[in-house]
């Protein structure tokens, strides 16, 4: 865990935090790398991720690992119905 990394009430596990994270309260990191800024919802469940800096993940269903060529297509792809959108459980 970086400077300037809060954990308010999440669980983080067998991750690395960078530079000025924040972690909502109920959420749940597990086995990922959250870069620097990253800003994690309330009750949000990301395992086994690489989340970029800057990104803002909100507050609800977690984010499920998927291949990172389908990752890549989901980040470019604003449309729910797109079978490249991630997976939520």
């Amino acid at each position: 865990m970086a400077s300037g990394s809060v954990i308010s009430g999440g669980i983080v596990e067998g991750s690395v935090l960078s530079n000025d994270v924040y972690v909502g309260p109920a959420s749940r990191i597990q086995d990922s790398v959250l870069m620097d800024k990253v800003r994690i919802g309330e009750g949000a469940v990301i395992k086994r991720a690489i989340i970029d800096k800057n990104v803002k993940v909100p507050a609800g269903p977690p984010l499920d690992w998927m291949p990172t060529s389908t990752a890549r297509a989901a980040s470019r792809s604003p449309n729910p119905e797109s079978p490249y959108s991630p997976r939520v459980r």
